[in-house]
């Protein structure tokens, strides 16, 4: 008799495959069971969000939200960074960015709120 967990992803509804290909290649899952015992390596657990006064610098990453202002460039050629201000109605902090300058500055909208996460 064929146990249901033995079923190829390709047969599971939503999967389809592509997916399942995909799903084979990248995690070496290949049955129901497969995927139903494939644990994460790590769990972030992204539910608290700090107001800017609770973060300090023992924290090991962070989330908090606020306005972003006060975009610039900092450093010169590999060594160049983004920085910008995070402020909420409890203090401000400094943002930092190692890559991705431009498409962050022109992504981000003026008075608009943002959740950050990060180091």
């Amino acid at each position: 008799m064929h146990n249901e967990l033995d079923k190829e992803l390709t047969y599971v509804k939503g999967i389809g495959p592509d997916r399942a290909k995909a799903l084979a290649e990248e995690l070496g899952l290949v049955t129901v069971k497969d995927l139903l015992y494939h644990f994460p390596f790590r769990y972030i657990d992204k539910s608290k969000v700090l107001s800017i006064s609770e973060v300090h610098e023992h924290l090991p990453i962070v989330q908090t939200k606020g306005i972003i202002s006060d975009f610039k460039e900092v450093g010169a050629a590999r060594k160049k960074r983004l920085t910008a201000r995070l402020k909420d109605t409890t203090g401000s902090l400094e943002l930092v960015w190692f890559k991705g300058a431009k498409y962050i500055k022109g992504s981000i909208k003026p008075n608009t709120p943002y959740l950050v996460y990060g180091k």
